[in-house]
Protein backbone atom coordinates (compact mmCIF):
# COMPACT_ATOMS: atom_id res chain seq x y z
CA UNK A 1 0.00 0.00 0.00
CA UNK A 2 3.18 1.98 0.66
CA UNK A 3 4.24 1.43 -2.61
CA UNK A 4 1.28 2.63 -3.85
CA UNK A 5 0.51 5.68 -2.24
CA UNK A 6 4.33 6.67 -3.13
CA UNK A 7 3.34 5.74 -6.71
CA UNK A 8 0.95 8.11 -6.80
CA UNK A 9 2.46 10.88 -5.31
CA UNK A 10 5.02 10.65 -7.78
CA UNK A 11 2.88 11.01 -10.67
CA UNK A 12 0.88 13.75 -9.36
CA UNK A 13 3.69 15.77 -8.52
CA UNK A 14 5.28 15.10 -12.23
CA UNK A 15 2.01 16.45 -13.86
CA UNK A 16 1.96 19.39 -11.98
CA UNK A 17 5.35 20.62 -12.54
CA UNK A 18 5.72 19.78 -16.02
CA UNK A 19 1.92 21.54 -16.54
CA UNK A 20 3.45 24.76 -14.60
CA UNK A 21 6.71 24.54 -17.12
CA UNK A 22 4.18 24.19 -20.20
CA UNK A 23 2.47 27.38 -19.01
CA UNK A 24 5.69 29.39 -17.57
CA UNK A 25 6.32 32.64 -20.41
CA UNK A 26 10.23 32.30 -20.39
CA UNK A 27 11.08 35.62 -22.25
CA UNK A 28 13.55 35.15 -25.25
CA UNK A 29 17.18 36.53 -25.55
CA UNK A 30 17.61 39.78 -27.41
CA UNK A 31 19.47 38.50 -30.58
CA UNK A 32 20.98 41.88 -30.74
CA UNK A 33 21.87 42.45 -27.67
CA UNK A 34 25.32 44.34 -27.19
CA UNK A 35 27.87 42.59 -24.91
CA UNK A 36 30.67 44.99 -25.68
CA UNK A 37 32.34 47.99 -23.86
CA UNK A 38 29.96 50.60 -23.24
CA UNK A 39 26.76 51.59 -25.88
CA UNK A 40 25.79 49.50 -28.69
CA UNK A 41 27.63 50.83 -32.07
CA UNK A 42 28.09 49.48 -35.43
CA UNK A 43 30.60 46.70 -35.53
CA UNK A 44 33.25 44.81 -38.23
CA UNK A 45 31.24 42.16 -39.91
CA UNK A 46 34.84 41.62 -41.39
CA UNK A 47 36.18 37.89 -40.68
CA UNK A 48 39.98 37.84 -39.59
CA UNK A 49 42.89 35.83 -39.79
CA UNK A 50 44.65 35.15 -36.43
CA UNK A 51 47.86 33.64 -35.55
CA UNK A 52 48.76 32.55 -31.89
CA UNK A 53 51.96 33.93 -30.89
CA UNK A 54 53.85 33.85 -27.85
CA UNK A 55 55.47 37.09 -27.69
CA UNK A 56 59.03 36.88 -25.94
CA UNK A 57 58.23 39.62 -22.97
CA UNK A 58 55.20 37.56 -22.44
CA UNK A 59 57.29 34.61 -21.95
CA UNK A 60 59.81 36.27 -19.92
CA UNK A 61 57.17 37.84 -17.70
CA UNK A 62 55.72 34.34 -17.05
CA UNK A 63 58.67 32.82 -16.31
CA UNK A 64 59.41 35.32 -13.48
CA UNK A 65 56.70 35.74 -12.17
CA UNK A 66 56.92 31.47 -11.62
CA UNK A 67 59.85 31.81 -9.92
CA UNK A 68 59.54 34.67 -7.91
CA UNK A 69 57.13 33.54 -4.85
CA UNK A 70 56.39 32.90 -1.38
CA UNK A 71 56.26 29.66 0.22
CA UNK A 72 52.92 27.85 -0.01
CA UNK A 73 51.28 26.41 3.22
CA UNK A 74 52.47 23.09 3.72
CA UNK A 75 49.91 20.77 3.16
CA UNK A 76 48.16 18.21 5.74
CA UNK A 77 49.91 14.77 6.37
CA UNK A 78 48.79 11.90 3.93
CA UNK A 79 45.58 14.68 2.97
CA UNK A 80 47.15 13.86 -0.61
CA UNK A 81 44.21 16.04 -3.02
CA UNK A 82 41.60 15.56 -0.79
CA UNK A 83 41.27 19.29 -0.03
CA UNK A 84 42.35 20.46 -3.41
CA UNK A 85 45.73 20.50 -5.36
CA UNK A 86 48.38 19.64 -3.40
CA UNK A 87 51.23 22.09 -2.89
CA UNK A 88 53.76 19.41 -2.47
CA UNK A 89 54.17 18.52 -5.73
CA UNK A 90 53.84 22.20 -7.42
CA UNK A 91 57.13 23.16 -7.52
CA UNK A 92 58.09 20.45 -9.94
CA UNK A 93 55.07 21.21 -11.92
CA UNK A 94 56.07 24.93 -11.72
CA UNK A 95 59.47 23.98 -12.79
CA UNK A 96 58.72 22.29 -15.74
CA UNK A 97 56.39 25.20 -16.86
CA UNK A 98 59.19 27.62 -16.67
CA UNK A 99 62.21 25.69 -17.76
CA UNK A 100 61.43 22.87 -19.77
CA UNK A 101 57.97 23.72 -21.73
CA UNK A 102 58.59 24.03 -25.43
CA UNK A 103 56.62 27.48 -26.37
CA UNK A 104 57.65 27.34 -29.49
CA UNK A 105 56.82 23.72 -30.05
CA UNK A 106 53.27 24.56 -28.57
CA UNK A 107 52.74 28.04 -30.89
CA UNK A 108 53.78 25.66 -33.88
CA UNK A 109 50.88 23.15 -32.65
CA UNK A 110 48.55 25.82 -31.51
CA UNK A 111 48.27 27.51 -35.26
CA UNK A 112 48.50 23.85 -37.07
CA UNK A 113 44.86 24.89 -38.12
CA UNK A 114 43.36 28.10 -39.39
CA UNK A 115 42.32 30.52 -37.03
CA UNK A 116 39.90 33.77 -37.34
CA UNK A 117 38.07 36.44 -35.45
CA UNK A 118 34.86 37.79 -36.55
CA UNK A 119 32.47 41.09 -33.62
CA UNK A 120 29.30 39.38 -32.71
CA UNK A 121 27.51 41.64 -31.11
CA UNK A 122 30.51 43.54 -29.83
CA UNK A 123 32.68 40.73 -28.70
CA UNK A 124 35.76 39.61 -30.69
CA UNK A 125 35.17 35.49 -31.10
CA UNK A 126 37.76 33.48 -31.75
CA UNK A 127 37.29 30.25 -33.88
CA UNK A 128 38.54 27.63 -35.90
CA UNK A 129 37.28 27.15 -39.04
CA UNK A 130 38.52 23.62 -40.80
CA UNK A 131 37.33 22.81 -44.57
CA UNK A 132 37.33 19.10 -45.76
CA UNK A 133 39.23 19.08 -48.81
CA UNK A 134 36.38 16.29 -51.19
CA UNK A 135 35.59 15.67 -54.54
CA UNK A 136 33.03 17.20 -56.71
CA UNK A 137 29.00 16.51 -55.48
CA UNK A 138 30.27 15.10 -51.88
CA UNK A 139 27.77 17.24 -49.15
CA UNK A 140 29.40 19.24 -46.64
CA UNK A 141 27.39 19.64 -43.58
CA UNK A 142 28.92 22.38 -41.03
CA UNK A 143 29.24 21.86 -37.35
CA UNK A 144 29.45 23.98 -34.32
CA UNK A 145 31.96 22.63 -31.58
CA UNK A 146 31.60 23.87 -27.92
CA UNK A 147 33.97 23.19 -25.40
CA UNK A 148 33.37 23.87 -21.54
CA UNK A 149 35.42 24.98 -18.26
CA UNK A 150 38.27 24.68 -17.93
CA UNK A 151 39.03 24.45 -21.70
CA UNK A 152 39.61 25.69 -25.21
CA UNK A 153 39.49 24.52 -28.92
CA UNK A 154 42.41 22.69 -27.76
CA UNK A 155 40.83 20.12 -26.39
CA UNK A 156 39.10 19.12 -30.17
CA UNK A 157 42.67 19.08 -31.73
CA UNK A 158 42.89 15.37 -31.41
CA UNK A 159 39.65 14.77 -33.43
CA UNK A 160 40.00 17.21 -35.97
CA UNK A 161 41.63 15.03 -38.67
CA UNK A 162 39.28 12.03 -37.85
CA UNK A 163 36.11 14.61 -38.25
CA UNK A 164 37.27 16.70 -41.06
CA UNK A 165 39.24 14.14 -43.62
CA UNK A 166 37.35 13.17 -46.19
CA UNK A 167 36.44 9.05 -46.48
CA UNK A 168 35.01 7.00 -48.97
CA UNK A 169 32.97 5.37 -45.93
CA UNK A 170 30.79 7.95 -45.80
CA UNK A 171 28.61 10.01 -48.11
CA UNK A 172 29.47 12.97 -46.88
CA UNK A 173 31.79 15.44 -45.20
CA UNK A 174 31.74 18.18 -42.48
CA UNK A 175 33.33 21.80 -41.99
CA UNK A 176 34.11 21.94 -38.22
CA UNK A 177 33.67 25.80 -36.41
CA UNK A 178 35.42 25.60 -33.21
CA UNK A 179 35.31 28.85 -31.04
CA UNK A 180 36.47 29.77 -27.91
CA UNK A 181 33.69 30.47 -25.29
CA UNK A 182 33.43 34.28 -24.40
CA UNK A 183 35.98 34.71 -21.86
CA UNK A 184 38.04 31.85 -22.96
CA UNK A 185 41.01 31.44 -24.96
CA UNK A 186 41.37 34.50 -27.55
CA UNK A 187 37.75 35.49 -27.46
CA UNK A 188 36.47 39.00 -25.52
CA UNK A 189 34.90 38.67 -22.42
CA UNK A 190 32.02 40.88 -21.70
CA UNK A 191 32.08 43.81 -18.51
CA UNK A 192 28.58 43.46 -18.91
CA UNK A 193 25.92 41.83 -16.21
CA UNK A 194 23.93 38.30 -17.58
CA UNK A 195 25.77 36.83 -20.48
CA UNK A 196 25.25 33.16 -19.73
CA UNK A 197 24.30 29.82 -21.56
CA UNK A 198 21.39 31.48 -23.31
CA UNK A 199 22.98 34.67 -24.38
CA UNK A 200 25.63 32.58 -25.86
CA UNK A 201 23.56 30.41 -27.95
CA UNK A 202 22.14 33.68 -29.68
CA UNK A 203 26.03 34.69 -29.83
CA UNK A 204 27.33 31.20 -31.69
CA UNK A 205 23.67 31.47 -33.77
CA UNK A 206 24.75 34.58 -34.96
CA UNK A 207 28.51 33.41 -35.74
CA UNK A 208 26.92 30.59 -37.55
CA UNK A 209 24.68 32.98 -39.69
CA UNK A 210 28.17 35.21 -40.48
CA UNK A 211 29.47 32.40 -41.64
CA UNK A 212 26.88 31.83 -44.06
CA UNK A 213 25.31 28.71 -42.29
CA UNK A 214 21.61 28.64 -41.93
CA UNK A 215 21.10 25.37 -40.80
CA UNK A 216 23.97 23.20 -38.86
CA UNK A 217 24.28 20.65 -36.64
CA UNK A 218 25.62 21.46 -33.12
CA UNK A 219 28.17 19.52 -30.47
CA UNK A 220 28.99 20.49 -26.66
CA UNK A 221 30.40 18.76 -23.75
CA UNK A 222 30.27 20.72 -20.20
CA UNK A 223 29.11 24.44 -20.23
CA UNK A 224 29.33 23.75 -24.53
CA UNK A 225 26.79 21.32 -23.36
CA UNK A 226 24.57 23.76 -21.76
CA UNK A 227 25.23 26.23 -24.71
CA UNK A 228 23.89 23.95 -27.07
CA UNK A 229 21.45 22.70 -25.16
CA UNK A 230 19.94 26.41 -25.23
CA UNK A 231 20.72 26.53 -29.50
CA UNK A 232 18.77 23.35 -30.33
CA UNK A 233 15.65 24.70 -27.83
CA UNK A 234 15.42 28.36 -29.20
CA UNK A 235 16.36 27.43 -32.91
CA UNK A 236 15.34 24.28 -33.64
CA UNK A 237 14.66 25.03 -36.89
CA UNK A 238 18.26 25.88 -37.65
CA UNK A 239 20.09 23.21 -35.71
CA UNK A 240 19.82 19.74 -37.56
CA UNK A 241 21.00 18.12 -35.32
CA UNK A 242 23.01 17.96 -31.40
CA UNK A 243 25.69 15.29 -30.14
CA UNK A 244 27.04 16.10 -26.31
CA UNK A 245 29.13 14.01 -24.25
CA UNK A 246 27.57 15.44 -21.21
CA UNK A 247 23.83 14.76 -21.17
CA UNK A 248 22.13 16.23 -18.62
CA UNK A 249 19.17 18.61 -17.47
CA UNK A 250 19.23 20.87 -14.49
CA UNK A 251 15.75 21.62 -15.28
CA UNK A 252 13.18 21.95 -11.95
CA UNK A 253 11.33 18.98 -13.40
CA UNK A 254 14.26 16.84 -13.56
CA UNK A 255 15.85 18.06 -10.38
CA UNK A 256 12.29 17.27 -8.70
CA UNK A 257 11.66 14.03 -10.64
CA UNK A 258 15.28 12.65 -9.18
CA UNK A 259 14.52 13.78 -6.00
CA UNK A 260 11.47 11.18 -5.79
CA UNK A 261 13.21 8.44 -6.96
CA UNK A 262 14.49 8.44 -3.85
CA UNK A 263 11.15 7.80 -2.27
CA UNK A 264 11.69 3.65 -2.70
CA UNK A 265 12.05 1.49 -5.48
CA UNK A 266 8.84 1.76 -6.95
CA UNK A 267 9.17 5.60 -7.33
CA UNK A 268 12.31 4.73 -8.60
CA UNK A 269 11.50 2.52 -11.74
CA UNK A 270 9.65 5.32 -13.22
CA UNK A 271 12.38 7.47 -12.91
CA UNK A 272 15.54 5.63 -14.52
CA UNK A 273 16.33 1.86 -15.86
CA UNK A 274 16.74 -0.51 -13.18
CA UNK A 275 20.45 -1.73 -14.03
CA UNK A 276 20.58 2.17 -14.46
CA UNK A 277 19.70 3.55 -11.01
CA UNK A 278 23.02 2.75 -8.83
CA UNK A 279 24.46 5.77 -10.69
CA UNK A 280 22.00 7.98 -9.21
CA UNK A 281 20.78 6.74 -5.91
CA UNK A 282 21.00 6.82 -2.97
CA UNK A 283 20.39 10.56 -3.36
CA UNK A 284 22.35 11.00 -0.33
CA UNK A 285 25.35 9.51 -1.56
CA UNK A 286 25.12 11.51 -5.27
CA UNK A 287 24.57 14.86 -3.16
CA UNK A 288 27.52 14.33 -0.71
CA UNK A 289 30.25 13.60 -4.01
CA UNK A 290 28.46 16.91 -5.39
CA UNK A 291 29.09 18.81 -2.54
CA UNK A 292 32.46 17.66 -2.42
CA UNK A 293 33.44 17.77 -6.03
CA UNK A 294 32.30 21.10 -6.73
CA UNK A 295 33.54 23.62 -4.35
CA UNK A 296 34.68 25.53 -7.25
CA UNK A 297 31.37 25.64 -9.04
CA UNK A 298 30.12 27.77 -6.06
CA UNK A 299 32.65 30.10 -5.62
CA UNK A 300 32.43 30.61 -9.41
CA UNK A 301 28.92 31.35 -9.78
CA UNK A 302 28.45 33.36 -6.32
CA UNK A 303 32.29 35.41 -6.56
CA UNK A 304 33.83 35.51 -10.05
CA UNK A 305 35.59 38.46 -9.64
CA UNK A 306 37.24 37.04 -6.71
CA UNK A 307 38.66 34.21 -8.35
CA UNK A 308 40.00 36.21 -10.78
CA UNK A 309 41.89 38.06 -8.93
CA UNK A 310 43.67 35.22 -7.56
CA UNK A 311 43.98 33.75 -11.00
CA UNK A 312 45.92 36.59 -12.43
CA UNK A 313 49.18 34.58 -10.40
CA UNK A 314 50.08 31.74 -12.66
CA UNK A 315 50.98 29.03 -9.96
CA UNK A 316 47.49 30.11 -8.59
CA UNK A 317 45.68 29.76 -11.82
CA UNK A 318 47.63 26.35 -12.40
CA UNK A 319 46.85 25.43 -8.65
CA UNK A 320 43.21 26.33 -9.37
CA UNK A 321 42.69 24.80 -12.63
CA UNK A 322 44.71 21.46 -12.00
CA UNK A 323 42.40 20.14 -9.22
CA UNK A 324 39.58 20.46 -10.98
CA UNK A 325 41.44 17.88 -14.12
CA UNK A 326 42.60 16.20 -11.77
CA UNK A 327 46.43 16.49 -12.08
CA UNK A 328 48.41 14.27 -9.86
Amino acid sequence: MRGVTQVLVLCTVMVAIQAAMIESNIPLPDENAWWGPGEAKEVDTSIRSFKVRFQKKMIKDLRYRLKNHRPFTTPLIDSGFNYGFNSATLEDWASYWSNSYNFTERESYLNLYPHFKTNIQGLDIHFIRVRPVVPEGVPVFPILMLHGWPSTPLEFYKVIPLLSEYSEERDFALELIIPSLPGFGFSDATSKQGLGATEMSVIFRNLMHRLGFEKFYIHGGDWGAYICYSLASLFPDEVIGYFTNYGISLSPASWITWFLGSLGEGAQNLVVQKELAGRLYPATTLLKELMIKTGYLHIQATKPDTIGKFCSKPRSCFTFISFKSKIN
